[in-house]
């Protein structure tokens, strides 16, 4: 890219986040969603196809969190891949269509972000006398009890 076309691009990247009012100012006289929007300006200025965020909603205020999403989104409609990185599970269902669960380094699950909210829940007891358990648990409506090693596992039956 030559100096006209990256100007350009910057000029546009900067509008794009919505800093472009303040694109004279110091960096020190940011907000934090300011200079999340920023950082976003400076990934986005090489125009990539993969975007990787961790905690993009980190430390912003209600406001700051809406507006970021929003912009996301629209990162998002231009075919940009945006990977978020978060522990704020509620962020990541008003962010995401796909999720992926990684423990450890281990993939756990990777699904479409609805089938995982709509999953049933699961409970793991750990119990000393699991036959006991089993038996005391078993009659309860609407739960399907199951064991495991050590463990009972309580769900959702299907037969509500």
């Amino acid at each position: 890219m030559d100096k006209h076309n990256i100007t350009k691009r910057i000029d546009e990247v900067i509008k794009w986040v919505g800093l472009s009012r303040r694109e004279d100012n110091k960096i020190s006289t940011y907000s934090l969603g300011m200079r999340q929007r920023l950082g976003l300006a400076q990934a986005l200025i090489a125009q990539p196809k993969l975007l990787i965020l961790d905690e993009p909603t980190n430390g912003l205020d209600p406001s700051g969190m809406r507006e970021l999403r929003e912009l996301l989104h629209k990162i998002a409609s231009t075919g940009v891949a945006v990977f978020i990185s978060s522990h704020l599970l509620h962020e990541i269902e008003l962010l995401c269509d796909r999720v992926a669960i990684i423990n450890q380094g281990t993939l756990i699950a990777e699904t479409e972000i609805h089938k995982l909210t709509n999953a049933a829940p699961i409970v793991t007891l750990e119990v000393s006398q699991l036959d006991k358990a089993k038996n005391l648990l078993s009659p309860l409506p609407g739960i399907e009890v199951s064991l495991s090693e050590q463990h009972i596992l309580l769900k959702p039956s299907e037969k509500r």
